[in-house]
């Protein structure tokens, strides 16, 4: 049976078992508006008590919380303290009716109205957005927050290092509490104390009026530890301490030295306060240094003040708090008892009152170490109880988000119907909400030793204290509250649960204080909330304590030991049938769910629209609100829609109140046809979805809840699902270094950018996307998931299944391939290495020019724009004055025509204004002028010019003061402009009789090819009335028209009645689409049909678009974009977003498109982002099927996804010709692809510069060609906030100038030239080094660096080097390859062969063969270097064993204009002729049919010459007897014949680099011949395969091709048949025509190479040749001076070599040449 909570008796003890419970709910909301305290002893007893069978309606409570800070729990106030996260993006919201309510003093500037600062969220708020406000408000701002933090005691604060706030408010330990009306900062680095130390002096000298004479002498000469700064609550110095060590003490006493110095301005109380802050929160820090560092310091201090005058405040000071030490104690050199002075010990002390009365430390406040926390009431007697739960609750509080996310995490994964968890209580809503206060109730009961009358009194107080921690919840929207006591855990922690005098718990105290007659307590503790006890058999309800009468307390205490003892018999007086309320509750939650109407709460006739009230002061203003009392104005419509659900409720309360179970109602309403047809009305009203019935609906959600269960390599899905979803995707990402050694360690070891792509894992992604589609209007239920590996060498791919089941039963799999990734970065797809830029996406709702705003997801994108904006369009005010002034012939009004356009495009500025200055200069009436030539009144009123009381649009020539507009205070411009001309009479009959166009501008769509008013898609998805309600557009219904004003009001006429709305800027450009629709021939209760606005889509684009529009409402914000949109405060479900996008057309504001704030990163994301594009396109498809014919089924080519990657316009083929072009690879950022800026003609020049923004994120190289600006590098550690890519605003100096955060790999890698050569050269530098540097014979690192190349290795992928990804161990080397096993038991495969690589932008091929490097061991560390290409890379460089780039050749070069060197030509040496020389390879793919018989095939290692046959091959015929004559016609290789056979020539002469063969065919069809070749390929395959296999079978598919491979990529020609890639290498010597570059930009052609011995010399070293000459003409011309710093540099430091190997006897080769390649 089941019963409801509002039929449950006081103290009657139900059995569970048999009474199932339908916990409390809101009056008109089950979904909202009900809270429930959770007064549990641990969480384990929250968890067990939210997973309770005993409760029916579990799925109404999604929602819970858990209050981190201590202030709400210990406050007396009980503040809630919202901890907002600590990279929150944006300043908390209030809704403007609370803004509105807010006095001056609560804004940070008052006189502004903006920063509120009325509670601890916004006062956090506001500091994390400090750096927003205008300098000249900066100090008053910093001010006001200062008195808030005092206010609301916040001592958590955490200041980032570039917040202008720290220049206002130092931040104090946690572990310090303020004292008296100011805080203390103290100083301990040398260089904060040096510069406070200057602040403390100048204070010292302002204190004396002969300020010249005095000083501090001690700040300068001595070894000064520690400073301490006392500012009062303005921020200014009234007092400081130094403190420093005393060398002249002679025994094992240590001794510091503590010198006060308070303001002479204050009186000697005051001194006594300060003095106070200062030595005590000294004490606390200098003591939580040296735990910190083990640091056996003094332990004793001398303390006295620098003021004579001041030696009987200190002496008192001393007595008043117990800082003299006992007569005995001594210290050699020094005086205990001088007048003035005192001794204070450093670590534990006692503290006594003038009574000389000891106070135990524990009761002051928390020991934390050797630390004591002293609160504010320590000697407030009344506040006894308070500190005593501060003490037991502050040591074990929740430090930081951290732990508290840690929770949530715990509690969905172990209570499936939990699926909010927020940090701030604000953040649900009003949703039903859990709030468990279980985590500081547990740490007071195990804390707590007091008992008896005292225990009672304290833990009545904690009650109290914990159930009013949530202050105001109405406001918060909880009209409901409920207290939940599982006694499961109290029962456990004394056999006699009741016993005050052993046990207190909430029993124990509720049984004491009734005994006690303390009823008032009761009631202060639960105020009048209802309180059920709860254990695994039953449970009780006491719903008034002012009853709760001492006779009533024998049954508290029976019912009690019942539960504990598990003894609830079922009484006959149990409920025997579920209660009428229980069943309605539940039939009604059952119909909402599967029939998507709304039934509860209704219990008469009600309104359809929520309509806000009117918070007009005026009298005369239009009451726009729709009241009970007016009733009649109600249409018909609206009464039958409220009659229906009416009838509805009747029926299932007639039906609930003659049944005995829910089964039962249900089975006589199933044989009511006349409910069911009703029923199925108002779905089809109010539902836009194809219907789902409640049994199915019931499947869809078994399959949910059985699949989240379920894993996926070993997480299972529930996991996948919540990281995907989790809130906290903004998480900074981790440091890491780069393992290198350099001066620069600080940049290099702590890289955070380097884990982007390892923080990000596609599969969560797509997983919360496959799972997006079983919440969607027609639900996908999934039955089960499953990933397989089903890589091959040509193809690394995992293949995902997913069994399916949609609402009609039907099942279906979807089979798709998503690639696996190389390195977290490239994949390898039809048979090629692929890459794909990382993008720059737009934030999901953004405005990206003056009168365009976009919404870009995965799905799609929408452009909204302002339709109809001809002059004087923008509103009814500006139509009217316009037509006003164009008739007006008086003299009082002067103006001028002309156009601003222009020059109003430079501001943000509102519509209408830019409307008035598209056709005037200014307008004058009497001494007011109004300018709409923004340049004018700001140049010429700039002396009085204040932007931040608003725009200035005019001048007061009388009170000599600008005349602003700011949009709160008028709701048009046009407004405030009118009621300065409507005072001429004339002027004032012409505008009352200008009559109002019947259009006027609006907000359109660009959707489905088509445009349409925003309002029409608005009211087609889910009708009128829901959108005015979201667009919080105020508005009445009449029966008749009625005399409004249309300056504020405006009219839309229907069949029957009319709509009046209010005006302002939203709501006009909103509102006026809809006159573009014929609504006078629809009624009104039409308005939320959704065929009244599908037949209106005939004026925009036809009907036909309705099924593109359900699918866009469906499918356009995808689990990603939700993502986003809750990070940046965006709205994402579709209506609210449309109507958002319409809102920012008001004004030109807008964030220009090199603005990258406006954008995120991505990079991995997009495998996820075309995956949902895939499925969404499928999903489609199959909903408008479904829609059309009633049953369909949802498919997907397997390939679908990778093919929509590889069409991307950013994706490539990855070039292999250094691993410098990999690096950059990598970091290639673009606008372009998925959703993105893809159009060519959309880059115009705006679009291509450098904006301030890109600092610290992206660098300046980019393309110099017809790519310039499009592709952009990433810096080597952009500044991007988390795995989701969000940009950190890095404007105002926020991200530190260096090397690794404002410049990308390649300009890290030549530092100088990035800093001294021009930025087209440097543009030019970038895609010489990275696209076609080549590796050369003879490469040398450079000698001056900032360790990017030493670090190189650490960013590219496995192809030119290996680094270990984790510690582990080599488990198998030999010369071919080496295997490592890692911790985690995963393993990598290093492949020492030869092996042939293709460099895709160059045409030809290059082999790369790693080397070991020298004594690898047998145990490797993460990031160690393992194995490297020589040509590559040099080892063994500086003082680590790090592979370091090679960047060419280190040569003599001779800078001089000569016919040798002339412009961009030079002169080299046969020296790097062959220092310059590389290995080109060639391939010569031969595609054959299965029956070909192949020839003398060349074998790997053989040399050719050109011309020369690489295989003879003999074309198949049909007939199989002609193949064998044929082959044995030829088998004598010597024989000359021409029976069909074909050479295969080579167009090189050089070495055969490789041979790879694919077939794809079985090996047994083959031709013999074939047969035998591929046999033999192989069988050498497959000895690597089993040797890979013995550890992972999956990577060892990766590796070898010895199987039959798809007809794909490459092979999509190959049928049946065999492809032969036969790879020929050659040796390509540096010679005439050849460029190089000198360094970086400066390019040079080879113009002639010197023979040996006609090398020109220089004469200081006549014996080394000169290596390259090169014109200096051609380094002025493109002003690159980077190589003349670098060779002066070099000069200096060979020279610097040689001449010190002379001193040292050491012989050397005076040639900087290599000899392996002298001539």
């Amino acid at each position: 049976m089941s019963v409801h909570v509002h039929d449950l008796k006081p103290f009657k003890l139900y059995n569970s078992n048999s009474n199932k419970l339908f916990i409390p709910l809101a009056e008109n909301d089950n979904k909202k508006g009900s809270l429930i305290y959770l007064l549990s002893s641990n969480i384990e007893d929250s968890i067990k008590l939210i997973n309770s069978n005993a409760i029916i309606n579990r799925n109404w409570f999604k929602s819970y919380y858990i209050e981190k800070s201590i202030n709400a729990i210990i406050s007396n106030e009980g503040t809630i303290v919202e901890v907002l996260d600590s990279d929150a993006l944006l300043e908390n919201k209030l809704d403007t009716k609370s803004r509105n309510a807010l006095a001056d003093n609560e804004f940070g500037i008052p006189s502004k109205r903006k920063y509120p600062l009325n509670d601890e969220e916004h006062v956090r708020s506001a500091i994390k957005m400090f750096n927003y406000v205008d300098k000249d408000d900066e100090a008053l701002l910093a001010k006001n927050i200062i008195k808030k933090i005092k206010k609301f005691n916040i001592v958590d604060i955490e200041i980032g290092p570039n917040n202008r706030f720290g220049n206002y408010y130092k931040v104090v330990k946690e572990d310090v509490f303020n004292h008296g009306d100011g805080y203390t900062s103290y100083y301990r680095s040398s260089k904060d104390i040096k510069e406070q130390a200057d602040k403390c002096n100048e204070f010292y000298k302002s204190q004396f009026t002969n300020s010249y004479s005095v000083s501090i002498p001690e700040l300068y000469t001595r070894d000064i530890k520690y400073i301490g700064i006392y500012h009062d609550e303005d921020n200014l110095i009234k007092g400081f301490l130094i403190a420093y060590r005393n060398d002249n003490i002679k025994d094992g006493n240590k001794l510091m030295v503590a010198k006060v110095f308070a303001s002479n301005s204050l009186s000697d109380s005051e001194k006594m306060e300060v003095y106070d802050n200062l030595i005590y929160n000294f004490r606390n820090v200098y003591v939580s240094i040296i735990n910190e560092y083990r640091d056996i310091g003094p332990r004793y201090a001398k303390v006295f003040s620098m003021n004579e005058n001041d030696k009987l405040i200190m002496d008192r000071l001393a007595l008043r708090i117990g800082y003299v030490l006992k007569d005995s104690f001594k210290l050699t050199g020094t005086t205990v008892k001088k007048k003035g002075e005192f001794i204070i010990r450093l670590s534990d002390i006692e503290i006594q009152e003038e009574s000389n009365k000891v106070i135990s430390s524990e009761n002051l406040g928390v020991r934390d170490g050797n630390s004591l926390i002293v609160f504010d009431d320590v000697f407030n007697e009344d506040g006894v109880g308070d500190r005593k739960i501060k003490q037991y609750l502050y040591s074990e509080r929740l430090k930081n988000q951290r732990e508290v996310l840690d929770i949530y995490t715990n509690i969905r994964n172990r209570c499936p119907v939990i699926k909010n968890t927020r940090l701030s209580i604000d953040a649900y809503k009003g949703l039903n909400l859990f709030i468990d206060m279980s985590y500081y109730n547990n740490v007071f009961i195990n804390k707590n030793k007091i008992t008896g009358d005292k225990g009672v009194d304290l833990y009545a107080k904690m009650m109290a204290k914990l159930l009013s921690s949530v202050k105001d919840a109405e406001r918060h929207g909880y009209s409901r509250r409920t207290v939940f006591i599982p006694i499961y855990g109290y029962s456990l922690l004394n056999e006699d649960i009741i016993d005050y005098r052993k046990n207190i718990n909430p029993i124990s105290t509720i049984a004491r204080l009734v005994k006690r007659g303390d009823i008032e307590t009761l009631n202060n503790i639960f105020k009048e909330m209802d309180v059920i006890f709860f254990t695994d058999q039953g449970y009780f309800l006491i719903n008034d304590f002012n009853n709760f009468e001492y006779k009533f307390i024998t049954k508290f205490i029976n019912n009690i030991n019942r539960m504990v003892t598990k003894s609830i018999p079922t009484n006959e007086e149990d409920f025997n049938k579920d209660s009428k309320d229980a069943i309605v509750t539940d039939i009604i939650d059952r119909l909402e769910t599967s029939q998507n109407i709304k039934l509860y709460g209704i219990t008469g006739t009600k309104t359809v629209s929520k309509v806000p009230e009117s918070t007009e002061e005026n009298s005369n203003n239009k009451d726009m609100s729709i009241v009970k009392d007016k009733e009649p104005k109600k249409k018909d419509e609206e009464i039958k829609i409220d009659d229906k659900k009416k009838q509805v409720v009747d029926a299932i309360n007639l039906a609930a109140s003659t049944s005995t179970s829910t089964e039962e109602a249900i089975e006589k309403l199933n044989n009511d046809e006349y409910l069911a047809d009703i029923v199925k009305d108002i779905s089809q009203e109010e539902s836009n979805g194809i219907k789902v019935s409640v049994t199915r609906n019931a499947r869809m959600n078994e399959l949910s809840r059985n699949l989240n269960k379920k894993s996926i390599n070993g997480t299972t899905i529930k996991e996948l699902i919540e990281k995907s979803e989790y809130v906290g995707d903004n998480t900074p990402l981790p440091k890491s270094s780069a393992h290198i050694n350099s001066i620069n360690n600080d940049q290099w070891g702590n890289l955070q950018f380097i884990n982007f792509n390892k923080e990000y894992n596609e599969d969560e992604d797509i997983m919360n996307i496959l799972h997006f589609f079983t919440t969607r209007t027609v639900p996908i239920g999934i039955i089960d998931v499953k990933v397989e590996n089903t890589s091959t060498t040509e193809d690394y791919v995992n293949t995902w299944n997913a069994y399916c089941e949609d609402i009609n039963g039907t099942r279906f799999g979807l089979r798709f391939d998503i690639p696996r990734l190389k390195n977290n970065r490239f994949m390898r797809l039809r048979g090629n290495d692929k890459t794909i830029n990382a993008q720059l996406m737009n934030l999901p709702i953004i405005k990206t020019e003056k009168d365009v705003c976009q919404i870009t997801t995965n799905y799609n994108k929408i452009f909204f724009r302002i339709f109809g904006k001809t002059l004087g369009k923008s509103n009814v005010i500006t139509d009217r004055i316009i037509k006003a002034l164009n008739k007006y012939d008086g003299n009082m009004i002067v103006y001028k025509i002309g156009s601003n356009k222009m020059n109003s495009l430079k501001y943000n500025l509102p519509t209408d204004y830019i409307d008035f200055s598209n056709d005037f200069s200014f307008i004058k009436y009497k001494g007011v002028k109004f300018y709409f030539n923004q340049d004018e009144i700001r140049e010429k009123y700039a002396d009085i010019l204040d932007l931040k009381k608003g725009i200035p649009v005019g001048y007061d020539m009388n009170n000599k003061s600008l005349i602003y507009f700011y949009y709160s205070d008028t709701k048009f411009y046009s407004e405030l402009l009118l009621r300065y001309l409507y005072e001429d009479p004339k002027f004032k009959e012409l505008y009352d009789n200008a009559k109002p166009s019947s259009k006027y501008a609006y907000s359109k769509a660009s959707i489905l090819n088509v445009e349409i008013p925003v309002i029409v898609i608005c009211c087609y998805c889910e009708g009128l009335t829901k959108t005015l309600n979201k667009a919080n557009i105020k508005f009445v219904i009449t029966d008749k028209r009625t005399t409004f004003d249309k300056n504020r009001y405006d009219l839309i006429k229907f069949k029957d009645a009319y709509l009046e709305y209010e005006l302002n800027y939203n709501s006009s450009i909103l509102m006026n689409g809809i006159k573009e629709c014929n609504t006078e021939d629809y009624s009104i209760k039409e308005v939320d049909n959704k065929s009244m606005w599908t037949e209106m889509l005939d004026n925009f684009g036809g009907r036909i678009k309705a099924d593109g529009l359900d699918n866009f409402y469906d499918l356009m914000f995808d689990p990603i974009t939700i993502r986003t949109c809750e990070a940046y405060d965006l709205p994402y479900d579709f209506v609210s977003a449309l109507i958002y996008a319409s809102d920012l057309l008001i004004d030109s504001k807008f964030n220009k498109h090199t603005d990258i704030t406006g954008n995120r990163l991505r990079v991995n994301e997009l495998i996820a982002g075309y995956t949902y594009k895939a499925l969404s396109e499928s999903y489609a498809s199959y909903r408008t099927a479904l829609k059309k014919s009633g049953k369909a089924i949802m498919s997907i080519k397997q390939s679908a996804i990778i093919d929509k990657i590889l069409t991307d316009n950013t994706s490539s083929d990855a070039s292999t010709i250094n691993d410098l072009c990999y690096a950059e690879a990598i970091n290639t950022v673009s606008w372009k692809g998925l959703s993105g800026l893809n159009s060519e003609r959309s880059y115009s020049l705006d679009k291509r510069t450098y904006d301030e923004s890109m600092n610290g994120i992206l660098g300046m190289s980019t393309g110099f060609a017809g790519t310039v600006g499009e592709t952009r590098q990433a810096t080597v550690n952009a500044n991007v906030q988390g795995k989701r890519g969000y940009i950190k605003d890095t404007s105002n100096g926020k991200v530190e100038m260096n090397d690794v955060n404002t410049m990308c790999i390649s300009e890290c890698l030549t530092p100088m030239c990035t800093t001294h050569d021009d930025p087209f050269r440097e543009a030019m530098s970038y895609i010489q080094r990275t696209k076609h540097d080549m590796r050369v014979a003879g490469g040398d690192p450079l000698l001056i660096t900032n360790g990017m190349d030493d670090a190189l290795t650490e960013f590219t992928p496995d192809v030119f080097s290996f680094n270990a990804k984790k510690n582990g161990k080599i488990i198998e080397k030999d010369e071919s390859h080496i295997i490592i096993k890692y911790v985690d038991g995963t393993i990598d495969f290093i492949d020492l062969n030869n092996k042939v690589y293709k460099n895709s932008d160059g045409g030809f091929y290059t082999s790369i063969k790693l080397k070991p490097v020298d004594n690898l061991g047998t145990t490797v560390r993460e990031g160690q270097l393992i194995a490297y290409d020589p040509l590559s890379y040099t080892t063994n460089v500086g003082y680590d064993k790090n592979a370091t780039y090679n960047q060419g050749s280190i040569v003599k070069i001779a800078i001089i204009t000569s016919d040798k060197g002339f412009e961009d030509s030079c002169v080299v040496d046969r020296y790097v002729s062959n220092a310059l020389s590389s290995n080109v390879i060639t391939q010569v793919p031969v595609s054959l049919p299965k029956n070909t018989n192949v020839y003398n095939l060349v074998k790997k290692g053989q040399a050719i010459q050109e011309g020369d046959p690489l295989m003879v091959i003999q074309n198949a015929f049909d007939d199989n007897d002609v193949n064998v004559l044929l082959k044995n016609l030829t088998d004598d290789e010597e024989e000359v014949t021409s029976l069909g056979r074909i050479p295969i020539k080579s167009k090189n002469t050089g070495i055969i680099e490789d041979i790879k063969i694919y077939r794809t065919v079985e090996i047994e069809e083959l031709s013999p011949s074939l047969q035998k070749i591929v046999s033999d390929y192989e069988r050498e395959q497959s000895k690597i395969r089993k040797t890979i296999e013995k550890y992972d079978k999956d990577k060892a598919k990766e590796y070898t091709n010895d199987y039959k491979l798809s007809s794909t990529g490459k092979l999509k020609n190959i049928e049946e048949g065999v492809l032969i890639e036969i790879y020929v290498n050659y040796k390509d010597d540096f010679s005439v025509g050849d460029k190089l570059i000198i360094l970086g930009a400066q390019k040079g052609v080879a113009k002639e190479v010197f023979e040996p011995g006609l090398e020109p010399r220089s004469e200081y070293r006549p014996d080394e040749p000169i290596d390259v000459v090169a014109s200096m003409v051609s380094f002025d011309k493109r002003m690159v001076t980077a190589p003349l710093q670098y060779t002066l540099a070099y000069k200096g430091l060979v020279e610097l070599d040689r001449q010190v190997k002379d001193i040292m006897g050491i012989k050397q080769d005076y040639c900087i040449q290599k000899k392996d390649f002298r001539p």
